[in-house]
């Protein structure tokens, strides 16, 4: 379906619009570079519409949320750099949808986020500023991926049992606060801590509990900043990794401490790579 050319790249979302594109059968809508203004949702619905993606926009957060309910079929959101205005008294943007999937966030600066999705599977965000995200689901999430992102207080639900995937790079990391909200994620299959800073100096990466949550890990990279022995001493134990068959391992601040290379090792023997970022 091709929507004909705006004006003043500004898209008017109403009942004339309604009148004028047929988007009864739409599937996919991308929009970019405008402005989106007066969402009227008793004459303006996406019934088929399963994928919406909004690059460089500029629209309230009640508008936001209204054309998000008026896609009731929706599965793909998409979110890149949105400038998104708030009244004077709000300063939480509240996104829900009970068929949402897959969303995609980048470049987004809000103080609290919430996203309600009761069958989200995929949740990447990337470069965003957030003071408090928060999801609210029903246990589905599966693959979940951070990068370049500053949030002050982050909480992706207490039903995490089906998440598969954990990718974390460009991240200031409070471990165990983290690691506990992953730790009754015992699917997890490939666990990712790229170039990630410790809030704490003290804190460590402890892979024999590691190996005991999550048994079915089989992909395991850690690149963050360390001093001399810390890892060393996050290594010891007696537990196996056995399932892994691929561990990439680089530090930040070029630790040499005499055999950790030996240490991983025995921990995994398949693929040991060391680097300094």
């Amino acid at each position: 379906m091709e929507i004909s050319p705006l004006i003043d790249n500004t898209l008017q979302l109403g009942h004339a619009v309604t009148e004028s594109i047929e988007i009864d059968h739409l599937e996919m809508l991308v929009l970019g570079h405008n402005s989106i203004i007066g969402f009227e949702p008793k004459f303006q619905r996406f019934p088929c519409l399963k994928s919406l993606s909004l690059s460089y926009i500029s629209i309230s957060a009640l508008d936001l949320s209204l054309l998000l309910n008026a896609c009731p079929k929706i599965e793909t959101l998409e979110l890149v750099s949105p400038e998104i205005a708030m009244s004077d008294a709000q300063v939480t943007v509240v996104l829900s949808s009970p068929t949402l999937k897959s969303i995609y966030a980048e470049r987004i600066s809000l103080e609290k986020f919430i996203l309600e999705a009761d069958s989200i599977q995929r949740l990447h965000m990337k470069a965003c500023a957030l003071e408090v995200f928060e999801l609210i689901g029903k246990g589905t999430l599966k693959h979940f991926k951070i990068d370049d992102v500053s949030v002050f207080h982050l909480d992706i639900g207490d039903t995490v049992e089906n998440l598969e995937i954990v990718d974390i790079s460009n991240f200031t990391i409070i471990w165990p606060t983290f690691y506990q909200m992953i730790s009754r994620s015992s699917k997890l299959r490939r666990l990712w801590l790229w170039v990630v800073i410790f809030y704490d100096e003290d804190e460590v990466v402890d892979l024999e509990t590691i190996a005991v949550c999550f048994p079915q890990l089989s992909h395991l990279s850690l690149s963050y900043d360390l001093r001399d022995g810390v890892l060393h001493y996050g290594l010891q134990g007696s537990s196996h990794l056995e399932n892994v068959a691929f561990l990439r391992k680089a530090l930040c601040s070029g630790e040499t401490g005499s055999g950790v290379e030996a240490a991983v090792a025995r921990w995994v023997g398949i693929w040991v790579l060391r680097g300094v970022g």
